[in-house]
């Protein structure tokens, strides 16, 4: 069995009172629903990040990150909307505090 299966129904999150259920406005042509993710080692979430394209994403985390072996756990949902996709992906970056966002110059992503 993967590493995650599409179709699983997951429980209402708590960033959901701050995501619309539709985008703020049509989103351009190019611009299709949004995947937030969470990978997780164990219990703990190690990284949040959203894409438009899960499967190629994880297999570029897969092939890119030195963290990787540690993932034992994806759990995504579907955002319309880059901007709240957005929004929902650094509430819970703040929330959650997975230790391997990072910003451009390599340092951690700590808000809050």
């Amino acid at each position: 069995m993967g590493l995650f299966s599409w179709g699983t129904k997951l429980p209402k999150p708590a960033y959901a009172a701050h995501v619309s259920p539709q985008p703020r406005r049509p989103f351009p042509v190019h611009r299709g629903p949004q995947y937030l993710y969470r990978l997780y080692a164990g219990e703990q979430c190690i990284y949040v990040g959203i894409t438009e394209n899960l499967k190629a994403r994880l297999a570029s985390h897969a092939h890119d990150k030195p963290w990787w072996p540690e993932v034992d756990r994806v759990e995504h949902e579907i955002i319309y909307g880059r901007e709240e996709a957005m929004d929902a992906e650094q509430f819970l970056i703040r929330v959650l505090d997975p230790p391997h966002n990072v910003n451009g110059r390599g340092h951690r992503v700590r808000h809050g």
